[in-house]
């Protein structure tokens, strides 16, 4: 209902789905004043209300929040050593607000991170790193990229080109 259509001292009731403990009440109007009161209700019968709580809403943000943006690292990575090279496998991130544009993965014999390969498919999680130096100890790790954004890097790998 809406409050222009209650009295000032009228008490609309909202029930509560079964099991919750809590509740959202929507519709509420800025800086005002409400009260609230519970009530509990079962199969035996009806119990006393809560002592009331008094209340004053906020004034509505001049502008909306920027959205939460959410993109975690691919999980898993491992490299395996075959004939052809190193077969790298991730596992998508578990968690991101938008779709994954594509991964970038990278490589470091050294100290410094190099890029492998900057433009995998999105619905790819392996990669073959082929032409690699023999005899060498090479670490891997991958990132997703979704709205020029650039997830933390993942689980690093490391694997003999031997």
């Amino acid at each position: 209902l809406k409050r222009e259509r209650l009295g000032p001292h009228d008490w609309l009731s909202i029930p509560v789905p079964g099991g919750q403990d809590w509740l959202v009440v929507p519709g509420l109007e800025p800086e005002t004043i409400y009260q609230f009161s519970v009530l509990a209700q079962n199969k035996l019968g009806t119990g006393p209300f809560s002592e009331v709580v008094t209340v004053n809403t906020l004034v509505f943000p001049i502008s909306t929040p920027e959205p939460l943006v959410l993109l975690t690292p691919p999980r898993c990575l491992t490299a395996n050593r075959t004939q052809q090279g190193v077969l790298l496998n991730w596992i998508l991130p578990a968690n991101h607000t938008a779709p994954i544009q594509h991964y970038v993965m990278e490589f470091r014999l050294g100290e410094r991170w190099e890029v492998l390969d900057d433009s995998i498919p999105a619905g790819e999680t392996d990669l073959l790193a082929r032409d690699l130096i023999q005899e060498a100890w090479y670490e891997f790790r991958v990132m997703a990229v979704m709205d020029d954004i650039i997830s933390d890097p993942s689980n690093v790998v490391g694997v003999s080109s031997t």
